[in-house]
């Protein structure tokens, strides 16, 4: 399998990806919890129920990333994929196998 290198304009896809969806979907998500949590306060007169909004905001935050992170990784993007490949740990005291690919930063 072919590596292509991490060049500007392939992070800049994954980065727009990632930064678009987590902003509309967490905005769109925060919208509808926060207006079901505002409905419930109205309809029970419950004040302490704003105290937990941050917390399930955060919960709900953390869940809506790992999607957005998933849908990044499985995307077919113009020209390249991102691909999961397994490293050979045979060889982990000292020198690198040859099927080992060193991160490039």
């Amino acid at each position: 399998m072919q590596e292509l290198d991490p060049t500007w304009r392939r992070t800049l896809s994954v980065w727009w990806l990632v930064m678009w969806r987590s902003l509309l979907g967490g905005t769109a998500i925060g919208f509808a919890i926060g207006f079901v949590v505002g409905a419930i306060r109205m309809a029970l007169g419950i004040p302490q129920l704003s105290q937990a909004v941050p917390i399930l905001g955060a919960i709900t935050a953390g869940l809506w990333f790992l999607l957005v992170v998933r849908m990044a990784l499985r995307k077919r993007y113009k020209g390249f994929r991102i691909a999961l490949i397994p490293i050979d740990h045979s060889n982990d005291f000292g020198t690198a196998s040859a099927t080992q690919v060193e991160p490039r930063f």
